[in-house]
């Protein structure tokens, strides 16, 4: 009987809640007092009344309560009866002079305690204006509220206010208090366990980078040696088909390097370890190898036919990250590619703009296949969206993300401009600035008139593994290169690197004996002041950490496996 008459103590309900219950069940207390001391000190019958009334009335009250009536409903009619007994009781009881302003103060405080936010300013404007009104009311009509008969009398009545007033609020502040403390001990517990939690966290991502790494490491040193050896069978005379076969073997080949540089790029992106080079590059450059790049493919698209329209307005001497521009368009094309059966693909550049501040240039990729469905275009730059109703379509849905985030990254903006039955268009404003001196026809006319001497160039191979050493050898002769040695290990191209005098020394990264970085260190170390040959990473270590360890030792540049001709022909001519 008494477990349902008292207030239940669930700790787990919010303070406001557990402060209204106890409130109204003290509420229903104080009346019962009152009224039982009205009729021990003979009041009149107007307080007795009030009291008596608020008695049932907050007894009423507490039973709904208990039996399942909501909160801010009983709160609501818990102030606005009180207001209304408070109104009733304010001159019988005295009125300024005696204790009811104790009664508002404390039912003023306790409102702002409990009452819901939405509530609040009502609440504040009625305690507000009841205060005012029956003070000016008494300060007009100075005999309005009924006297005291005595002295004894008055500090009766504010002595058992005040004690009234002074319990309530020990209590409330108690309640108060006591969820405080319980919330600092469970903020404490749920910091310590999220403290562990992003401990877990960082593990987990340390030993994903440790695996990327290390599977990188072991998957693209393998496909160097297919990709690469596809690449010179592909240049050999064979029947049809033989080319055929080959021509398969070098897409397949293309798809999984795509595949593993994508998983790469994007856990670098969330880790935030992509940082963009700031290099010195021809624009016009980038897409013309772009266009190379594809040459091998579009050759057995028939049907189809890869447009470049250059602006040969734009400046010769950028600086950005190329290779980074590179991925993006090569990107882009190989998307075109992939949904477009017949017609062409075109990449078009376009200078928008050019001031002291820089250059800034549109790259449009347009293609005439078969377009995306107007539902998948809201999705089509999400992280492993693909559409598959589409068949036949190779790839992780990670292209376009990646894209959008490397543009993003360099200030970018990235977009999907038009897609429908004629074809989709995709296109990206990025600004860049200038080198002074820059001249696009003096560049274009050098350009013609030199032509790289291979020829000349000594080349020092530092890899242990015989296959890439043998894809690396052809590739450069090739290129017309006639002057390769060879190193098994990082101590024997220190020595060999020390006895000759080597233009480039293309170094591999995880060698025995001695790793590509410490052997270019050593090899380095040594030419104090002379001019030191070119190192140049040829390395399945793809992550940003190992680019910067190779740069900080003063390795000029970074390849990654697997690559393909043009792409060490294009970073050989870095520095030719």
């Amino acid at each position: 009987m008494f477990k349902r008459i008292l207030p239940a103590r669930n700790l787990s309900a919010p303070v406001e809640t557990r402060l209204f219950e106890i409130s109204l069940f003290i509420t229903v207390i104080i009346f019962y007092l009152w009224t039982g001391l009205g009729l021990w000190f003979g009041y009149e019958w107007p307080i007795l009344g009030v009291y008596s009334s608020g008695s049932l009335v907050y007894t009423a009250l507490y039973w709904a309560y208990k039996n399942g009536v909501s909160l801010r409903v009983i709160s609501l009619l818990y102030y606005l009866l009180i207001f209304v007994i408070l109104g009733i009781a304010w001159l019988p009881s005295g009125g300024l002079k005696g204790a009811i302003t104790y009664f508002i103060v404390l039912v003023y405080l306790s409102g702002l305690l409990i009452l819901d936010p939405r509530d609040f300013r009502l609440f504040i404007l009625v305690s507000i204006g009841m205060v005012l009104v029956f003070t000016i009311y008494e300060f007009y009509v100075p005999n309005a509220a009924a006297p005291y008969t005595s002295d004894r009398g008055l500090l009766r009545d504010l002595a058992i206010a005040n004690v009234t007033m002074l319990s309530v609020m020990a209590l409330a502040m108690y309640i108060f208090k006591r969820a405080y403390s319980l919330d600092r001990v469970k903020l404490k517990r749920v910091n310590h366990s999220l403290e562990f939690e992003k401990q877990n966290v960082e593990r987990a991502n340390k030993a994903k980078t440790t695996f990327l790494a290390n599977i990188s490491h072991e998957m693209r040193t393998p496909l160097n040696g297919i990709v690469g050896t596809a690449e010179l069978l592909r240049q050999t005379k064979l029947t049809n088909e033989q080319s055929d076969l080959v021509r398969d073997l070098v897409y397949s080949s293309d798809i999984l390097r795509g595949l593993i540089s994508n998983v790469l790029d994007i856990s670098m992106i969330e880790e935030g370890k992509m940082v963009l080079m700031n290099t010195q590059f021809d624009y016009y450059k980038v897409i013309s190898e772009v266009g190379q790049f594809f040459a091998p493919v579009m050759a057995d698209k028939k049907g189809l036919e890869l447009k470049l329209d250059q602006d040969f307005s734009i400046p010769v001497k950028l600086l950005g990250d190329p290779a980074r521009l590179r991925q993006v368009v090569i990107n882009l094309v190989s998307n075109a590619i992939k949904f477009t059966e017949e017609g062409h693909v075109k990449v078009t550049t376009k200078l928008l703009s050019k001031d002291a501040s820089g250059v800034i240039i549109k790259t449009t990729v347009e293609d005439t296949g078969k377009g995306i469905s107007p539902h998948h275009q809201e999705f089509i730059f999400d992280e492993f969206h693909r559409d598959e109703k589409v068949s036949g379509i190779e790839g992780t849905g990670l292209g376009l993300s990646i894209c959008k985030k490397i543009v993003t990254s360099m200030g970018g903006l990235l977009t999907l401009d038009k897609s429908d039955d004629s074809g989709s268009i995709f296109s990206f404003v990025i600004q860049m600035k200038v080198n002074q001196g820059d001249d696009r026809e003096v560049a274009i006319a050098v350009k013609k008139e030199q032509k790289t001497d291979y020829g000349a160039l000594k080349v020092l191979i530092a890899e242990d593994q015989p296959i890439n050493q043998m894809v690396l050898t052809k590739m450069l002769k090739n290129l017309g290169v006639t002057t390769i040695d060879l190193a098994e290990d990082g101590q024997k191209a220190v020595d060999v690197a020390l006895e000759g005098d080597y233009d480039f020394i293309l170094m591999d990264i995880r060698m025995p004996v001695k790793d590509g970085i410490q052997a270019a260190n050593e090899i380095l170390s040594n030419y104090s002041g002379a001019k030191a040959p070119v190192i140049i990473s040829i390395t399945a270590n793809a992550l940003k950490a190992d680019q910067d360890a190779c740069f900080a030792v003063g390795i000029k540049d970074f390849i990654s496996k697997p690559f393909n001709v043009s792409d060490l022909q294009s970073t050989l001519e870095k520095y030719t």
